[in-house]
């Protein structure tokens, strides 16, 4: 009789891990699928998505400006390792109309001085969620990222912190007041995919990162 109710017992807590490791499996799929889901990719609608300023007012994305986004987070290492690159990109290039800002995650004040410390020449600003409330979440999920975002509101590139010359690149034939050093301001032909060609002038900190 022992030997059974042991045997029982074993069957038991075999079942209970086997049901265990199914809900885990299932709960990574749901995860996973609704990641996939919030993912940005080229072509995505983001003129409903408003960005805090410092002072508190928003700004928009699209409105007839195009806008370039640099995503980080100041407490990832990831993100420290393009920051100088960035600085370096930033410094160097004409922005003519076109918005540039640092999205940041986590605490504003702790974002801020992050910010300050490594001499970005351009504006921190918050997330705001869009009308589903997905928009914030979506920009944020990944870090350091870049997204190219044209007039209509609509992403035409986005890539790793570490992409930043070639992302950038997406934006220049839409808009006349944005030049890349040693580069004419008028719009240039772009190869299949919307990026424009590559020059010896982007050449940065960004890539000795890996």
């Amino acid at each position: 009789m022992t030997r059974i109710v042991r045997r029982e017992r074993i069957v038991v807590a075999m079942l209970a891990l086997l049901a265990t490791a199914q809900a885990a499996v299932i709960g990574k799929r749901m995860l996973d699928d609704h990641t996939r889901h919030d993912e940005i990719k080229a072509g995505d609608d983001l003129s409903e998505v408003s960005l805090r300023r410092a002072d508190s007012s928003l700004v928009g994305l699209g409105g007839g400006r195009t806008t370039l986004l640099l995503v980080y987070d100041p407490e990832c290492a990831h993100s420290d390792r393009v920051a100088a690159g960035w600085r370096e990109w930033l410094e160097r290039e004409d922005y003519g109309a076109n918005q540039v800002f640092a999205l940041h995650v986590g605490a504003r004040s702790l974002a801020e001085a992050y910010s300050r410390g490594q001499r970005w020449p351009i504006e921190v600003v918050s997330g705001e969620s869009s009308v589903d409330g997905s928009g914030e979440q979506a920009l944020t999920r990944r870090t350091p990222w870049i997204f190219a975002i044209d007039e209509d509101g609509l992403v035409v590139a986005s890539g790793h912190g570490r992409k930043l010359p070639q992302v950038a690149r997406a934006l220049i034939p839409t808009h006349s007041g944005w030049t890349l050093a040693g580069q004419p301001s008028g719009p240039r032909p772009r190869p299949p995919g919307g990026l424009a060609r590559r020059t010896g002038s982007d050449q940065t900190a960004l890539e000795r990162v890996r």
